[in-house]
């Protein structure tokens, strides 16, 4: 698939530097414990206690959290530090929006998203998948 033709995909310049590949290593978390986090261990946004990170990416992170009922989620974060900021998060609305609007086993159900307090990134709270991530499969 090109850049830019599927939903969450994006084409922009990793915000840490270095290409996404070199940062990221293609999806793995290598990279996440030496640099600053998005949102801080223990942090509660609108809610959601938050807690260690398990994914990192171009345009965001993914936390595992607790939502206010008391479940475990998945909770992925996109920074609004700047212009480009504000277009990933144009996408980033699109993407929660029909997220939230599919129910179907083999698509990662979305139960909530918003703005953080301080309109400093927004989030969605997804159902949380426990195992390996692609990367450590292939």
């Amino acid at each position: 698939m090109g850049c830019g033709t599927q939903l969450g995909s994006f084409c922009e310049r990793p915000r840490y530097g270095g290409t996404r590949g070199e940062r990221y290593r293609h999806g793995s978390i290598d990279g996440v414990a030496d640099r600053q986090r998005l949102v801080e261990e223990g942090r509660t946004v609108r809610g959601y206690a938050v807690g260690r990170v398990v994914g990192a990416g171009g345009y965001g992170e993914v936390y595992e959290a607790v939502a206010p009922a008391g479940d475990r989620v998945a909770f992925k974060v996109v920074p609004l530090r700047s212009t480009a900021d504000r277009r990933a998060a144009k996408r980033f609305v699109l993407e929660a929006k029909v997220l939230s609007s599919i129910r179907h086993p083999n698509v990662v159900a979305a139960h909530d998203w918003g703005f953080s307090e301080d309109d400093t990134f927004l989030w969605m709270a997804m159902e949380l998948l426990e195992g390996e991530n692609l990367s450590q499969t292939l």
